[in-house]
C-alpha cells in the first residue's frame, strides 16, 4: 500500500494497493510481501515475496503515488524464500538474500534492471565460508541484510 502523508508527516490515505498471487504450484505457501524498497533515483520500487519466490519490480510515480508493475522474477532458489532486496546506490541492480538454506547453502541472488524496469538475473552466490555447508535438519536463516553507503560492501546477519 502506498499512502499519502499530510502536512504533519501523517499517513492521511491509501493511494494505490498492489496485491500478489499466490503461486498454485506451492500449495499452503500464499503469499508474504517481507520487504520493499525505494530505488536510489525514487523511479523503481522493488518488493520480495516469500510465499511465491518472486521479486518484483514496480515504476512509482512520486506525482499520483502509484504503482505500476514492470517486472517480476521467480529467483532461482525456489523455496529458499527471498527475504530483503536492497538496490545499489549507483549502478542498476538489486540484491536480495535467500532467508533459508537450500542443498546446504545460503544464497544472494543479484538481478539487473534497466530504464524501462525489466528484471535480468545477474548471478547467485552461495554467502557461506568455502568449505561450510549447513547441516541437515539445521535451522540458519539469513536475517539483515544492509550495504555501505557506496556500495561495496554488504553486510549479511544468521541465525540459527
Amino acid at each position: 500500500q502506498i499512502y499519502h502523508l499530510d502536512k504533519d508527516g501523517m499517513p492521511d490515505r491509501i493511494t494505490d494497493i498492489s496485491e500478489h498471487e499466490a503461486d498454485p504450484e506451492s500449495p499452503g505457501m500464499g503469499t508474504n510481501i517481507h520487504c520493499f524498497r525505494l530505488s536510489p533515483d525514487g523511479r523503481f520500487l522493488a518488493a520480495t515475496n516469500k510465499g511465491n519466490g518472486k521479486l518484483y519490480l514496480y515504476r512509482f510515480a512520486n506525482d499520483s503515488l502509484t504503482l505500476e508493475l514492470t517486472d517480476s522474477a521467480l529467483t532461482e532458489e525456489g523455496g529458499a524464500s527471498p527475504r530483503y532486496c536492497l538496490f545499489h546506490p549507483s549502478l542498476p541492480y538489486i540484491y536480495i538474500n535467500q532467508e533459508k538454506e537450500r542443498g546446504g547453502r545460503m544464497m544472494i541472488e543479484t538481478f539487473s534492471y534497466d530504464d524501462e524496469g525489466r528484471l535480468t538475473k545477474v548471478s547467485s552466490v552461495n554467502v557461506l565460508p568455502a568449505g561450510m555447508t549447513v547441516p541437515e535438519r539445521a535451522h540458519f536463516e539469513q536475517q539483515g541484510f544492509d550495504m555501505s553507503k557506496n556500495g561495496r560492501f554488504k553486510w549479511i546477519q544468521f541465525s540459527r
